[in-house]
């Protein structure tokens, strides 16, 4: 699902109510500041029907910056909503920071480690591999 400017997904709650599992993720409007991103993904996470809160960043390692945004609101709205966060393993994302892997797992976040899409001619076990490895040190 991908989260709107003002924080709501692009489809509605019937739809949203008759899934499984919502994973919502920003995927335009990269060029909002810290206090509206932030309150974008806040918004997704207490929308009841989202599971799980995407590339939290959205940051592509040597091709784009992260938007801007306070990742520890948004963590502490996920502990509070029951909203886990995806642990990016793809080599192009590793998003989640594992510097943030810390004060998620104190404050009882989930976190679902996730290849997403893996990068063309790849061993996804392999970058699985690499997205374990630093979840480790948490």
């Amino acid at each position: 699902m991908d989260i709107l400017a003002a924080g709501q997904l692009d489809f509605d709650n019937d739809l949203l109510a008759q899934l499984d599992v919502v994973v919502a993720s920003i995927h335009q409007g990269f060029s909002q500041n810290e206090a509206e991103t932030t309150k974008r993904l806040i918004a997704a996470a207490e929308n009841p029907f989202v599971h799980m809160l995407g590339h939290l960043t959205g940051r592509l390692l040597l091709e784009r910056e992260p938007y801007k945004v306070n990742q520890n609101a948004v963590i502490d709205a996920c502990a509070a909503t029951g909203t886990w966060i995806e642990l990016n393993a793809n080599p192009l994302r590793f998003d989640l920071d594992w510097r943030l892997w810390h004060h998620a797992k104190e404050k009882g976040v989930k976190c679902v480690i996730n290849l997403r899409r893996p990068p063309a001619r790849s061993r996804p076990i392999s970058a699985f591999r690499a997205g374990i490895a630093p979840q480790r040190m948490a």
